[in-house]
């Protein structure tokens, strides 16, 4: 695979992980201002059921936690290809001068 394809690929991916990125961190917000307002808006509800409620959206939460720590790590680990590959690319082209 040439260099040019492996950069179009690794910027393909780096940008569809960016909008999943941010498709969860509005998840998340939306999750914690439910859990915030839980106590004030459904105060007229069954406390068990606000309890199983709580611990619905805890661990929704935590789905979606773990999901962005997974795509922050793949979205270094491309960041570091891609540097190690310009580098790769530019110690060549010195190498073809020496």
């Amino acid at each position: 695979m040439r260099l040019a394809d492996k950069r179009t690929g690794y910027a393909l991916c780096r940008a569809r992980l960016a909008q999943r990125r941010l498709v969860v961190l509005r998840t998340l917000q939306y999750i914690d201002s439910e859990r915030n307002n839980l106590g004030t808006i459904h105060a007229t509800r069954i406390p068990p059921a606000l309890r199983k409620r709580r611990a619905l959206l805890d661990k929704v939460h935590g789905w979606y936690a773990a999901e962005l720590k997974r795509i922050d790590l793949v979205l270094l680990h491309l960041n570091d290809l891609s540097v190690g590959q310009q580098a790769q690319s530019q110690h060549k082209s010195l190498s073809a001068w020496a």
